[in-house]
């Protein structure tokens, strides 16, 4: 009974190592108006200065992750130009 128990105990702490892994390579999320450094592949930036533009880090620069799509339902739903607005 030992043995499996000890088998078992194993199993559990190798499923806590690997779960600790994946955790501790998280994406990070940078909201700020330039480019961080220090980036991993994979993590994201919200240009702030940029109407939110979102970025994704490659394995050495900054690319573009904005769906063209999207922005253009986010720039269209703005204050003045029309939805939102009470009309009379």
């Amino acid at each position: 009974m030992s043995v499996r128990d000890s088998g078992i105990a194993r199993a559990i702490s190798d499923a806590a190592d690997a779960q600790k892994s994946t955790a501790d390579g998280k994406i990070v999320t940078f909201y700020q108006a330039s480019a961080p450094s220090g980036a991993s592949v994979g993590d994201l930036w919200v240009e702030t200065d940029n109407n939110n533009k979102l970025w994704r880090y490659s394995s050495s620069s900054w690319q573009s992750a904005q769906d063209a799509g999207a922005a253009a339902g986010a720039s269209a739903v703005q204050p003045g130009n029309g939805f939102g607005e009470r009309q009379q």
